[in-house]
Formats: C-alpha cells, structure tokens, sequence
C-alpha cells in the first residue's frame, strides 16, 4: 500500500443537509488524506491503527484486491470507522458527460451510491474530477447541479459528500476552475485541498496532454 499526501487539508462545512453537533474546541485528528488499501490490508490497517490518533479520514484509491473477499472488506472498514474511529470515503470521479445531462447525472448519482454502501459502508464519496473546461458556464452549471442532486441523495442515505478541489494555471499566468466554489460551500460536507504539483513535467510534449495548462510549461509545484 502507499500513502498519499498525508498533508492534505481538510475543511469541515455547515450545510442545510446535516444536523450534527459542533464541538466546542477543534478536533484532535488533523489529517484527512487519500490512501490506497490495495495490496496489503494488514500492513495498511497496522499503519491507520499506529496513527489513529491523527487521522480524521481516508479517501480510500483501493481497498483490497481481487482476491479479498467481501468479508474481509468488511471487516477491515468495521476497524477503522468503528474502533479506531476514521471515516472512510470512496475516490470516485469521472468526466464532464458523468454530469453533463439529467440522465448521466442520475445514472452517475446511483452508482456512487452503490458504490457508498459497498465493503461495509463507507462514510460517503470523495469526488476528484480534474482537468473539465473552464471558462464554460453551462458545465460550471451542469456540475453545481450535479453537486447538488448528489448531496441531497448521499445525505438522505446518512451519508457524506467530500470533493477534492484545485487550482489550475492560465497560459496568462492567472487561475481558473471549473467548479462554482459557492456551490462547494452549500452542498459538501468536506473539502481536500489537491495543494501539490501545479505543473507536470512529465506532461510537457505529450500531444494527447497538449489541452492541459499543468502540462504546457513549468512552474511552481505547490
């Protein structure tokens, strides 16, 4: 297993969909990051179980592999959301016709929430779309309304919306995104702040990468 960034910010948000208590002081646990449980669930449960005093939550990238059964999913989830008190989310993602339509968004909508209640139960999703069209107000639209209609099915379910956000360089040396942040404010439960590699040097030249601003030059990597 590999563990990924374990400097990821996290911001918890209010929002209309979840009735929950506010805790007097911050809480302990500071780390929310996202891991990959793939190849050796011992060894990545004996990590979680050392430094659970830390961590808030994972975005799981994999939790076993073909060979793991459900049962053993299951079990290891039971550990970490109920003993060792981490929540747990799902990376799922996708592109612009996952969202784009009413009907791609209810068919994407329904397989994340397949997908939530798998391996045991998860604590919700943790979307990580990237590179989508900026400067399109109809996808900028399309996906609020996507964050939306998720939020509202995940939180009737009892469950969380977490998205991974980031910025992206302009060819003018300015940032754009794709996503409405007001959005993000009303609809998700969490925020992981993608605060690593705004440039990729192993993208530069790639002509099937030509279309990426992080590709296209170099520049600062935080």
């Amino acid at each position: 297993h590999r563990l990924l960034n374990l400097l990821a910010l996290i911001a918890l948000l209010p929002h209309p969909g979840v009735t929950a208590a506010v805790p007097a002081a911050a809480p302990s646990k500071t780390v929310a990051t996202w891991y990959d449980a793939t190849n050796d669930m011992d060894a990545s449960l004996a990590e979680l179980r050392a430094n659970a005093e830390h961590f808030a939550s994972v975005s799981l990238e994999g939790l076993g592999n073909a060979s793991t059964t459900a049962v053993q999913r299951a079990a290891w989830m039971k550990v970490v959301t109920e003993d060792l008190k981490i929540d747990t989310y799902k990376l799922v993602g996708g592109n612009v016709g996952s969202f784009y339509t009413k009907e791609a968004r209810d068919a994407t909508i329904a397989g994340y929430m397949k997908v939530v209640h798998s391996d045991g139960g998860y604590t919700g999703v943790d979307l990580d779309f990237e590179h989508l069209p900026t400067g399109n107000a109809s996808v900028t639209r399309a996906y609020s309304t996507f964050l939306r209609a998720l939020a509202a099915a995940l939180h009737a379910a009892g469950k969380k919306l977490s998205t991974c956000v980031g910025t992206y360089p302009t060819a003018s040396d300015g940032v754009d995104v794709f996503y409405d942040p007001a959005a993000i404010n009303e609809t998700c439960d969490v925020i992981r702040v993608m605060n690593y590699d705004m440039y990729w040097v192993g993208g530069r030249g790639v002509p099937s990468l030509a279309g990426r601003p992080d590709c296209v030059g170099a520049g600062p990597t935080s």
